[in-house]
């Protein structure tokens, strides 16, 4: 038992290593976003054809601003909710409803955030937008994780992993599988934690073989 904690906490090491160098590499391409950003915000809301068109636009802006100005980010996103619900557009409310969770999280106002993921996962759920409700589910896990609720964090995480292996999105599957594989560590249930951290490697393993 003392061997298999050992065995488990080195795969968790491994995972973290793997995963900060994906998010650094994530990090190094935000000042690009941002530049991008200067050009689009210069742009007349009103020169952009289609309601789509328009929510897509803030949602990017909000998405693009937001490391650097969660208040704006907001802004963007509530002006994106507003004509997605003018025109009742379900995809396009989830989609809002995720940034602004997202935002909200990112300031730590943890209630506002899980408020705004659930009222996404209520209308993904009436419209099966599996990629919005994989999304809602992952992050309202992430806020457990912060939280310290790991009964909670494993829950959301396996709705998400669920919807992630049906859409085949094996980065996600690893990803998802190696919160999950943290989450059970905390509650020290090595049995589980072992299965989802190997898993996850091998998944992240398949990913990366590029022999064939």
């Amino acid at each position: 038992n003392q061997m298999k904690r050992k065995l488990i906490l080195l795969l968790s090491l491994l995972f973290i290593m793997i995963f900060v160098t994906e998010s650094s590499a994530m990090n190094d391409s935000i000042s690009d976003n941002l530049n991008s950003m200067e050009i689009i915000s210069e742009i007349n809301l009103y020169t952009i054809e289609g309601v789509e068109n328009k929510i897509d636009a803030l949602l990017k802006l909000s998405k693009t601003i937001l490391p650097e100005s969660a208040k704006e980010s907001i802004g963007f996103a509530y002006q994106a909710l507003g004509l997605a619900n003018e025109s009742n557009l379900n995809k396009e409310k989830v989609q809002a409803l995720n940034r602004l969770a997202k935002a909200y999280y990112f300031l730590g106002q943890y209630n506002y955030a899980i408020s705004f993921f659930r009222k996404s996962i209520a209308i993904g759920k009436e419209i099966n937008y599996q990629k919005g409700l994989a999304k809602a589910y992952s992050n309202l896990g992430l806020i457990y994780d912060n939280l310290g609720v790991y009964d909670s964090a494993i829950i959301y995480h396996s709705h998400s992993l669920s919807f992630e292996i049906e859409a085949g999105n094996n980065k996600r599957i690893a990803s998802t599988l190696n919160q999950l594989g943290n989450n059970y560590l905390y509650i020290e249930d090595y049995d589980k934690a072992l299965e989802n951290f190997l898993n996850s490697l091998k998944i992240n393993k398949e990913g990366n073989d590029t022999s064939e």
